[in-house]
């Protein structure tokens, strides 16, 4: 069928193909205006833009293809009309054949281009559109009535581009009316650009439509937040919820400066759509300090998000006011355990007795985190009624709430507490410990020095650590245990500290500086070690003698005990030694050791004319049987 169109058309007999691109079939049509579309006579121009019309989207989008390139001005308007074609492709086509127009015209095709073509095509539509400046904005403006979604989001990232202050009424009346969200959203972002003097009402009122899409009032709030903090502190209030670090920075500020001011809107905030400004606002409300607060914060414990509840239980819980005490109470029984366990450290901030009473049952709760809330909160009560609950709980299954237990019972737990902590000191967890031992020395009880001194040699220092300080705590003569650890493993004060405590207490600090030598810890040992060469008791050359030559056997510690036995100069050294050393079964690995161990052996007897003979011929006995190899197995 094409082939006689063509044939007419090669011929140039124009009016049967007019009359045939009239016809019913569609086919004859299409073939009809595919051959008009290749006669370059401009008599084809008004057929050819009927054809714009026509149903069949193949002979609308035939149509015009054919149209583009030829410049004719009665296609304009027919082209322009056809970028609302309800088919894409017709659309397509209309936007490409605009573009070969001269200007103006051709914006109209980079108007829907923008947002319809191909990567390229709208990179190129948009710097177009650009460079034109004022000239695009009528086509602009009409692509803003487009039914397609993409073409008025792009219409309108342009238009703000653009900085035409005549352009912000139509991008606030497509805030307010356009049907699609993500074009209301651009039209937000694109008023903050444009800045302009009557954008931020149709912003603010964008930002207070709680039935508005969540993404368009956060557009609506950074934009609004670009005209300063006097055009709204709603926007401001957003922020706290939205915004980045800095934006977060900034809404404390603007939110304080306000002052009293702040406090309406805050409280609108809080009952908005929006779960995370309502968080927001509760966490901004009680940072004003204002007893008003406390209404609208009790008032968030019903909410339907769990967090903005558990951030109310929170801001309360700062506030401890005790007129919320009854919604706080209520809020225990809440689904969800960290609002719950958030309401039970809210409470224990009231200080009230009725506190006790409310939180007492929650020690049973299924959930750890509330348990160990609850004990943190009866812990800041100080009530001895509890003493025995918290007692129980030393021995959770939870090591969270263990270690909750302990930290209380070091506040209010007394003589009954100790025999509990005590069993502590020896829980599997880390932490657990530690916090026991912390409490031990808050108790001050002496009948704890043992268990105390034992966790000294504790395998996870920081739990010896705290050991220590707790010994310090009871007083001496425990507290000479705790200097003798620090003296090697504390900071730099708490060194100098034991360093002048054990000075002072000379022969008395003996028993706690072998026991030192001891400890795994290799700095604690040789502190230990250094500190018994200055003390003038020969109590000293046993434990040192011992400790020192104690397979595996470490450089630094021997080093350290020949030094010390060096300095003391203690009758019976040589005799201690030798029996230590021959009384030693040395391991394989010992082999380097023992010869630096016979080099200070050598050492000790030419340099130490107070050695007796007794010593000499001990230590050169030892001396030959370390030197001599053991014989071999008979065969």
């Amino acid at each position: 069928m094409l082939g006689l169109e063509v044939w007419l058309a090669r011929h140039g007999f124009m009016g049967p193909l007019i009359s045939r691109a009239k016809e019913s079939d569609r086919r004859v049509r299409l073939a009809a205006v595919t051959a008009l579309g290749g006669l370059p006579k401009p008599k084809v121009v008004e057929p050819l833009c009927r054809a714009l019309d026509d149903e069949s989207d193949e002979v609308r989008e035939t149509a015009a293809k054919a149209l583009g390139g030829r410049g004719a001005e009665i296609a304009i308007e027919p082209l322009k009309k056809s970028l609302g074609d309800k088919e894409p492709k017709v659309r397509k086509a209309a936007m490409l054949a605009l573009i070969t127009y001269e200007r103006p015209v051709s914006l109209w095709g980079c108007a829907w281009l923008a947002g319809e073509g191909g990567p390229r095509q709208k990179t190129e539509a948009r710097e177009t559109l650009l460079a034109a400046a004022g000239d695009a904005i009528l086509p602009l403006r009409t692509a803003l009535t487009d039914g397609a979604w993409q073409v008025r989001s792009a219409a309108t990232e342009i238009m703000a581009a653009l900085k035409d202050p005549r352009v912000e009424e139509q991008l606030g009346a497509v805030l307010q009316t356009d049907p699609d969200a993500d074009v209301r959203k651009a039209a937000a972002v694109a008023l903050g650009d444009l800045l302009g003097p009557n954008a931020p009402d149709a912003l603010l009122a964008a930002l207070n439509n709680t039935q508005e899409d969540v993404a368009v009032r956060s557009a609506a709030a950074k934009s609004l937040t670009r005209y300063g903090a006097e055009k709204g502190l709603l926007a401001w209030i957003w922020m706290l919820a939205i915004g980045d670090d800095a934006q977060k920075t900034t809404g404390h500020r603007v939110v304080a400066d306000a002052g009293l001011a702040a406090f309406d809107p805050l409280c609108a905030a809080l009952k908005d759509g929006y779960w995370t400004v309502r968080r927001a606002a509760a966490g901004a409300l009680v940072e004003m300090k204002d007893p008003r607060a406390v209404l609208p914060l009790c008032n968030a414990l019903s909410d339907g998000d769990w967090q903005v509840r558990l951030s109310a239980a929170e801001a309360l819980a700062q506030i401890a006011d005790r007129t919320s005490f009854v919604p706080l109470k209520r809020t225990l029984t809440d689904p969800i355990s960290g609002v719950r366990a958030a309401a039970a450290l809210a409470l224990g901030r009231l200080r009230a007795i009725e506190s006790v009473e409310a939180l007492t049952p929650m020690l049973t709760d299924p959930d750890y985190e509330v348990r160990a809330a609850t004990i943190r909160a009866l812990g800041s009560l100080k009530s001895t009624r509890t003493i025995e609950s918290l007692i129980a709980a030393v021995k959770d299954e939870s090591d969270i709430v263990r270690h909750a237990a302990a930290d209380a019972l070091g506040d209010l737990g007394g003589a009954a507490a100790v025999d509990a902590l005590c069993a502590a000191l020896k829980d599997l967890n880390d932490r657990v410990r530690v916090a026991a031992a912390a409490a031990l020395g808050k108790l001050r009880s002496r009948a704890a020095f043992r268990p105390l001194a034992e966790a000294l040699n504790d395998w996870y220092s920081i739990v010896g650590h705290s050991a220590a300080r707790a010994l310090l705590e009871i007083g001496p003569p425990p507290s000479l245990w705790g200097h003798a650890w620090l003296l090697g493993s504390g900071d730099e004060g708490e060194k100098a500290g034991a360093k002048a405590a054990i000075r002072e207490a000379g022969a008395a600090a003996v028993d706690a500086l072998s026991a030192a030598l001891k400890i795994w810890q290799v700095e604690i040992r040789c502190a230990a070690a250094q500190a018994l060469g200055e003390i003038d008791d020969p109590r000293i050359v046993a434990p040192l003698v011992v400790e020192g030559t104690r397979p595996p056997l470490n450089d630094a510690v021997l080093k350290a005990a020949f030094q010390a036995l060096f300095n003391a100069k203690q009758p019976a050294t040589g005799v201690q030694l030798a029996k230590a050393i021959d009384a030693t079964i040395f391991m394989p690995d010992d082999k380097p050791l023992i010869e630096r161990m016979l080099e200070y052996v050598r050492t000790l007897v030419q340099s130490s004319p107070w050695l007796t003979k007794q010593d000499r011929e001990a230590l050169a006995a030892v001396y030959k049987k370390l030197r001599t190899p053991p014989p071999r197995p008979a065969e």
